[in-house]
């Protein structure tokens, strides 16, 4: 375990009942871990699984055969436990003197719809699981795999490291497109066949597109802004901010400049900003008619501007309910409750609502 206060490891031993203190980490040791041993998440949605081959053995005792590469990490064999850092950077940890021996690796970062940084954090991804690896003849660590899931969910990176943390391959998940007409066979990621060109797929991209231009836009806007603040799986569960909605997939874009991307994204959600301009425009219109104040009718339209339908909708539940008359001077629909008519200001004399002064007994 680790001690985030006293920056230091300890090794516990339950059946000798004994706890082992490692050394105290720098003052300038940047190192955060936040998983030692068995680093994984989201195991339901990711398990890595790989048949090695095996060892040539006797007929005899052919039946005992082990694989060259040992697919369980017998973690009282080894010397080094893995360690996950909060920067997604992963160490070796020596079992005996509770220090670092080196680099293992990090966790590999999929691509998403837009061009994606290049190193992740935990929070980032959807899921993730490595495997370290180990001869069965001197059990010594030789490297490991590491697997991750983007946090849209649609893409898996798998990259490969050797001993000492040096990366030797690394791939992403495709998808095969092929036109039997032409023959022609296209590869492409498959970040980018979920939404175009599995079954479906277009049409479940234009009604996600919908939808998303039906949220507030100032919300849209929170989302693009901190669409890396947010653990993967909870923006799954989000109502309000969506770190996976085709705006937020924008502003985590690393291929343009800052300048560039706002407006790219501006653009994404130009329909949720023009429903929420004609919106308003229809607020101020029936405030103005059913009498509100200038101070409220403001208030209104910059609230419709901002939240778009849902402060459309609130306002139509809580507007005035009252039935209008025409006004004798301008002609205008005023409202029967107040002395003077909101849209000229002339008085209001109804002499034949006035209660006369006598009354008929029995």
């Amino acid at each position: 375990m680790y001690d985030k206060e006293l920056h230091r490891f300890f090794a516990i031993n339950f059946d000798e009942k004994m706890v082992v203190k490692g050394p105290e980490l720098g003052k300038d040791d940047l190192h955060k871990p936040i998983q030692i041993g068995r680093i994984e998440k989201g195991h339901y949605m990711l398990n890595l699984h790989w048949t090695p081959p095996y060892l040539r053995a006797s007929e005899e005792d052919s039946r005992n055969q082990k694989a060259i590469v040992e697919r369980e990490y017998l973690w009282d064999r080894q010397q080094y436990l893995l360690v996950l850092d909060e920067t997604g950077r992963i160490d070796l940890l020596d079992r005996e003197t509770l220090e670092f021996a080196g680099a293992a690796g990090y966790l590999p970062a999929p691509g998403s719809l837009f061009p994606s940084k290049r190193f992740v954090k935990p929070k980032d991804l959807l899921a993730y699981e490595v495997m370290p690896l180990a001869i069965n003849t001197d059990h010594k660590y030789r490297g490991m795999f590491a697997a991750s899931v983007s946090r849209e969910g649609t893409v898996m990176a798998l990259a490969v490291f050797d001993e000492e943390g040096k990366l030797i391959r690394s791939d992403y998940t495709k998808s095969i497109d092929i036109e039997y007409r032409s023959r022609r066979r296209e590869i492409v990621p498959s970040s980018k066949a979920v939404y175009f060109d599995v079954p479906w797929a277009p049409t479940l991209t234009i009604a996600k597109y919908l939808l998303e231009n039906l949220h507030p836009p100032i919300l849209s806007l929170v989302s693009y802004a901190k669409a890396d603040s947010f653990e993967a799986g909870a923006g799954h569960r989000a109502l309000f901010i969506l770190p996976n909605s085709f705006i937020a997939m924008k502003g985590r874009d690393v291929s343009k400049n800052m300048a560039e991307k706002f407006y790219a994204g501006l653009l994404i959600i130009f329909p949720s900003i023009i429903l929420s301009i004609l919106l308003a425009w229809r607020v101020g219109r029936n405030a103005t008619v059913v009498g509100l104040s200038e101070n409220a009718r403001n208030f209104w339209i910059l609230g419709t501007i901002a939240f778009g339908l849902a402060a459309y909708i609130t306002y139509r539940l809580t507007r005035p309910d009252i039935t209008l008359v025409t006004c004798a001077n301008c002609g205008k629909l005023r409202r029967p409750d107040m002395d003077r008519c909101h849209r000229c200001g002339s008085k209001w004399h109804v002499p034949e609502l006035t209660p006369p002064t006598w009354r008929v007994v029995d």
